[in-house]
């Protein structure tokens, strides 16, 4: 039996827009999530139900810019390499009409597990809709095999 028949397909989508209400604990005391904390934690199998999730950040910056990203870290899968370039190539095509100044600064970053990209707000409403059926479709993934931790 293959891996990818071992996660449940397609994942659930959630989309992580506002302030985190957990924290996290490090050596130097309690801290507030971030965006993208709360959405790498939000992504992996659950046990009850057995469901898979992925956990979408949507931090707003400066000059109306939006950063949408996941990673897919926690799930033994990666995006299709053909849906990363159809992604790109959309992005592509809407930054395109940007004024230059404004097109240097803004960025794509996808890969196979992980993925970040840059929208001006016209354009954020419909990314999210575009990452969420694009998670949303078994279709887009490939299996790949967990790595084995090996303990000295």
């Amino acid at each position: 039996m293959s891996s990818s028949n071992l996660i449940p397909l397609p994942p659930h989508v959630h989309f992580i827009e506002s302030r985190p209400t957990f924290y996290l604990g490090d050596p130097t005391g309690w801290h507030r999530a971030s965006l993208e904390q709360s959405a790498y934690l939000r992504t992996g199998i659950s046990t009850d139900p057995r469901e898979s999730n992925v956990g979408i950040y949507v931090r707003r910056r400066q000059n109306n810019r939006y950063l949408l990203g996941f990673d897919l870290w926690r799930l033994p899968l990666k995006l299709r390499s053909e849906v990363v370039e159809r992604l790109r190539v959309r992005w592509r095509a809407q930054v395109d009409v940007l004024p230059k100044p404004a097109r240097n600064r803004i960025r794509f970053c996808g890969g196979c597990t992980s993925f970040e990209l840059e929208t001006t707000l016209d354009h954020v409403d419909g990314w999210k809709a575009v990452l969420g059926n694009v998670l949303s479709d078994p279709n887009s993934f490939e299996a790949i095999e967990r790595r084995t931790e090996t303990t000295p």
